[in-house]
């Protein structure tokens, strides 16, 4: 079972993401794990170590910001988060797709 510190190291180790995302990241993986400790984070962490961004358009999806698992890849559809979403709770929906995603498998 991951440790926090670990899943923190993988999170500011990963060149992909900016400094602003895995703080963001980081607290509500914080959070997560205060409220839920017994939960395993080994997905979460070993997802964090390639996880990158990509944008694309509101023709391919209307939702805003998802975790695709077949990719490892946090995909943002920059006109639909301009609308009124909570960017905080899309992340942290992202963030509770990755601890139950191996790849293709579920945790």
């Amino acid at each position: 079972m991951a440790t926090l510190k670990e899943v923190q190291a993988c999170l500011y180790e990963n060149p992909h993401l900016t400094e602003e995302v895995k703080e963001s990241m980081d607290i509500l993986i914080q959070i997560f794990n205060k409220k839920l400790p017994e939960v395993d984070l080994t997905n979460l962490m070993n997802n964090l170590k390639t996880l990158d961004f990509e944008a694309t358009s509101k023709f391919v999806s209307n939702i805003p910001l998802y975790y695709d698992d077949k990719r490892n890849k946090l995909v943002i559809v920059k006109s639909e988060l301009e609308k009124d979403y909570d960017a905080k709770y899309l992340l942290m929906v992202a963030v509770i797709d990755m601890m139950s995603r191996r790849g293709e498998d579920y945790a």
